[in-house]
């Protein structure tokens, strides 16, 4: 008797109040419902993501250096307990400007095997001219068969990291660890990337690797972001700690080389342009000297050219002298001649007095035909440049007699400007009396 009063009275109680009951259930069942939706949500999306990784072969370990990785390397890794495989990786950071925006860009190289590409559009990149480009950050920017070039940023060149620096579009898709929304840190631009692009890895430069992907034994057999997962990768991540010290030590003495090579090569090339320098320097010194030779030549044959013309002046005088000399002895010789019968006894030193003057007048002659070739020189110099002076008085006359004609016509026509000018003043004078005077005296002006 109390269950069946137990219930009607509740019945009875639902009757009476039912948007009360009704509001009660189905806040219950929402709330149940909601709750059931987020513990099943979880576990759906860690599936989801974990089917995504083994279809994408997420790598399970990630290893970068700063000094690159030698295929000895990877070696090491392989050799590690738990490691199933060691593959290397190319990425280069680089810049895009598009459309006035200027973007970084993770360069990365295209691997088979292990983080394949999820493609949503196009197909993945083959050739070395060809390129994947992230979908969720650059499909609205480009689309399949534009051209996609990038740049080395400020204080890099692309040359150092590429082999080509244009590429065309091909596809658009994402790659399994770059699965939020940021893509990482970079040393170029603003300091984040903002997305990647996946090309061939022939297009890299470098021949070492900038990381490695690493798959772990029995990774695939546990669920991703499970705590079995996390332990068996830290097992693994120890290991290749472990043996990371050797790979930094042997990576450390191959750069340490590389740079020592590069340094002496720095060396041995500065020494060169030393030596160069120096040789240059020699070669100016001597030209400088060969200048200063010259100089002295020049001023040498000036000096020898003034001595000429001094010894060309004192010939031209010594024949004068013999000249006279030669006159006044056949003057002498005439008086001798008029006076022979009284002077025979001054006859021979009259002929001696002869002969002197005679022998001089042979040397002024001499030194006047030595000299006669450099004054013929130095004449003809001096009738061109006469026939130039010449030339240029008769322009200036030309120019002054066009001058003198121009002028007196100007003189002309300012004459007869100024007798207008005069005659206009009159008629001007004749018009304004004529209309201070009278009626009749302006007829009489008009009729003028």
């Amino acid at each position: 008797m109390k269950k069946n009063a137990v219930l009607k009275d509740f019945f009875r109680e639902i009757n009476k109040n039912k948007g009360r009951f009704l509001s009660i259930f189905f806040i219950v069942m929402l709330g149940t419902a909601f709750f059931a939706g987020l513990r099943s949500t979880g576990y759906d999306m860690k599936y989801s993501a974990d089917a995504f990784y083994r279809e994408t072969k997420l790598m399970d370990i990630r290893v970068l250096s700063t000094l690159g990785l030698a295929e000895a390397d990877l070696e090491t890794m392989r050799s590690v307990p738990g490691v199933v495989d060691v593959t290397g990786g190319h990425t280069a950071d680089a810049v895009c400007v598009h459309k006035g925006t200027e973007l970084v860009i993770r360069m990365i190289g295209r691997t088979t095997g292990v983080n394949e590409l999820a493609v949503t559009e196009g197909r993945a990149p083959e050739g070395a001219g060809e390129v994947l480009l992230d979908a969720y950050r650059m499909h609205d920017r480009f689309k399949i068969g534009d051209t996609f070039k990038v740049t080395g940023g400020v204080e890099a060149d692309i040359e150092d990291s590429l082999v080509r620096d244009t590429f065309t579009v091909v596809g658009f898709g994402y790659l399994p660890y770059y699965t939020d929304l940021t893509r990482g840190d970079s040393s170029i631009g603003d300091g984040s990337v903002d997305a990647f692009a996946v090309i061939s890895p022939d297009v890299f430069v470098a021949d070492y690797y900038t990381e490695a992907y690493v798959t772990v034994l029995n990774a695939d057999e546990t669920m991703s972001l499970s705590d079995e997962y996390r332990a068996l990768i830290e097992s693994v991540s120890d290991g290749l700690e472990v043996v990371s010290e050797d790979a930094r030590a042997r990576r450390y003495k191959e750069v340490s080389a590389e740079i020592a090579d590069a340094i002496e090569e720095g060396r041995t090339a500065i020494e060169d342009g030393e030596r160069e320098l120096a040789d240059a320097a020699q070669a100016l010194e001597d030209g400088r000297q060969k200048i200063a030779d010259g100089e002295a030549e020049i001023e040498e044959n000036e000096n020898k050219l003034a001595d000429g013309l001094r010894e060309y002046e004192e010939g031209l005088r010594d024949y004068e002298d013999g000249k006279k000399q030669a006159e006044e002895g056949r003057a002498a010789l005439e008086d001798g001649a008029s006076q022979l019968a009284s002077a025979k006894a001054e006859l021979s030193a009259g002929k001696a007095k002869y002969a002197q003057g005679l022998a001089e007048y042979e040397a002024g002659k001499a030194a006047l035909e030595a000299s006669q070739s450099q004054y013929d020189a130095g004449y003809a110099a001096y009738e061109a440049g006469l026939e130039t002076v010449k030339s240029l008085e008769s322009a200036a006359a030309e120019a002054r007699t066009s001058y003198e004609t121009d002028n007196a016509a100007y003189e002309a026509d300012l004459a007869a400007y100024e007798a207008d000018r005069a005659a206009y003043e009159t008629r001007v004078e004749n018009i304004r009396a004529a209309a201070e005077a009278p009626d009749a005296d302006q007829a009489a002006i008009a009729r003028e």
